[in-house]
């Protein structure tokens, strides 16, 4: 399976979802179709028929078909229309969807198929619609499906059907190996392991053990589970050994999981994660599975396998694109951005309005160019309050201020950074409004297309405006400090104080000016450097503010 693209399905409209060869994993709120995902997956392929002088195949796909849940169930079987319809898209004319996959196959498209049947039992079947002459027909591949009947435990079930041994099991090494694992995880060593049908419900496993009190009968919902995904992991590894070299592809079958995370432990998920990846990469088996657990969302997306997160717009279903756990935690806490993003903040120290006014313009800079960076920065909070960057120094460098141990400031770019002791600097090298003037110059001397350019000729502030208005402004400010200078009297603070005043007098020629400066190739070391020194202080604070130190990873 590497696509499917939905006309229409119940909720699933206009819709192209992507799979890959590994681990794929479908999340979202009740009611955005996961599991009818699972089973459209799982009937998009046919039995694998084999020829009677390869024995030791067909032996193999009869014991597995035995011996787990369920292989390949019908569509229709599993997810239905509602009670007047039972139509997944009631008046659509035309297919449900179509499957692109891996291999030579070529692409399917499936379509309600007519029944003359109508009865209050009748239930719509959904069979592929093949092209007037040709030959085409279902790929074969093995399909393991573990629906959520597989968590009734042993000793929940009632039934007036007896519990029934099946006859028969995997080769004696494959069932050492399921021991094994079994064992890896749980720390119980089994013997005479056989599987046991719970009337038409589940397969379940008969074992004893080395511990005392504990056996078939006896284990958590967790453990039984468990030991439900591993014999299906192993079941799918003996058929890709069984299978001729000249018959293996890229994908050889699949396992469908539906709530893998229901009754396990996260230390479980993750270890059985990891399993799962090793043997969908080592035995070609494509494993799709949904889940609602956020740490195994998050897990998925650290591993970087596929992630389809579907949200809920009530008559349809949307993609998510380059779903991230912030994004993800919103949804299914269903939570607004600004509920979560302000429960917890890290403060930021800055010399004064002007330096936030501009880190605000760069921190939208970075949150254009990553999505993750977007969700970062709604937990930097910079505090109201103007202190000069020789200050901040020393109040981030005391060691008996403890108070700023989970913050950090930002200095002017003329002074200087100290990683150790949580102080980066602006780029610029200079205060903000003395390197913006530096750089309109630049801009004026080299004729630079900026002057014409769309936001410039909106705000009227072109050549005109710089040569008549603005320069004449800074050179009364040169002008005031140099005449101060003459007649011996202290300029100090004088000129940051005008140029201050200049700053917020053309706030709107300065914003403009920064944004500029920010997409010319000259600046990008300084600001790269700045991104990274950010980062650095993020990953240094985060987690004395509550806020997960992996939520920003470059």
């Amino acid at each position: 399976m590497k696509k499917i693209h939905f006309d229409v399905y119940r909720k699933l409209i206009n819709l192209d979802l992507e799979f890959t060869s590994n681990i794929n994993v479908i999340s979202g709120v009740n009611g955005t179709c996961k599991s009818s995902i699972l089973h459209i997956i799982g009937n998009s392929f046919q039995t694998v028929k084999v020829d009677q002088s390869e024995t030791d195949l067909k032996q193999c796909l009869s014991t597995i078909t035995t011996i787990n849940e369920q292989f390949n169930p019908k569509l229709e079987s599993l997810t239905r229309g509602d009670k007047i319809f039972q139509d997944p898209a009631p008046g659509h004319q035309g297919p449900y969807y179509t499957v692109d996959y891996y291999g030579e196959n070529p692409s399917l498209s499936f379509r309600k198929h007519n029944s003359k049947k109508n009865t209050a039992e009748f239930r719509y079947a959904v069979k592929p619609q093949y092209k007037q002459g040709s030959k085409e027909s279902l790929p074969a591949m093995p399909v393991i499906y573990l629906g959520l009947n597989r968590l009734l435990t042993y000793g929940e079930y009632k039934d007036n059907e007896p519990i029934k041994s099946i006859r028969k099991n995997i080769p004696d090494s494959y069932m050492l190996e399921l021991a094994e694992l079994y064992k890896s995880f749980t720390s119980y060593e089994i013997s005479n392991i056989t599987n046991e049908h719970m009337g038409s419900v589940k397969i379940r496993a008969d074992f004893n053990s080395s511990t005392q009190g504990i056996d078939s009968n006896t284990v958590s919902a967790g453990e039984d589970n468990l030991y439900i995904i591993l014999l299906a992991l192993v079941s799918l590894k003996y058929y890709y050994e069984t299978l001729p070299e000249s018959k293996r592809s890229e994908v050889n079958s699949i396992l469908l999981i539906d709530e893998f995370d229901a009754t396990l432990h996260p230390a479980f998920q993750f270890k059985l994660f990891d399993l799962m990846l090793k043997y969908s990469i080592d035995y070609k088996i494509q494993v799709v599975f949904t889940t609602h657990s956020l740490t195994l969302l998050e897990y998925c997306l650290k591993k970087v396998q596929n992630l389809i997160y579907l949200y809920d717009n009530q008559s349809s279903v949307y993609l998510i694109d380059k779903p991230n756990i912030h994004k993800i935690n919103l949804y299914l806490r269903e939570k607004t951005n600004s509920d979560f993003s302000f429960e917890k903040r890290i403060p930021v120290f800055t010399e004064d309005s002007e330096a936030r006014y501009l880190i605000n313009i760069i921190l939208d800079y970075f949150a254009e160019k990553s999505d993750e960076f977007s969700i970062v920065r709604n937990h930097f909070y910079f505090v109201d309050a103007n202190i000069g960057g020789d200050v901040l120094h020393t109040m981030f460098k005391d060691p008996k201020l403890k108070t700023f141990t989970g913050q950090f400031c930002i200095v002017d770019g003329d002074k200087r950074p100290d990683l150790t002791n949580r102080v980066i600097a602006l780029p610029g090298k200079a205060s903000p409004e003395s390197f913006l003037i530096n750089y309109a110059k630049t801009l004026y001397d080299r004729d630079d297309p900026f002057w014409i350019s769309e936001p410039v000729l909106e705000e009227n502030i072109g050549k005109n405006f710089y040569t008549s208005i603005f320069l004449p402004e800074v050179n009364a400010i040169q002008n005031k400090i140099d005449g101060l200078h003459e007649i011996g009297d202290s300029a100090k603070g004088i000129k940051r104080t005008m140029t201050k005043a200049l700053f917020n007098k053309y706030l709107k020629f300065f914003h403009i000016l920064f944004d500029t400066w920010l997409l010319d190739k000259d600046n990008q070391s300084e600001i790269d450097t700045f991104y990274n020194n950010l980062f650095i202080m993020f990953k240094q604070v985060a987690r004395f503010n509550g806020i997960d130190v992996d939520l920003w990873n470059r």
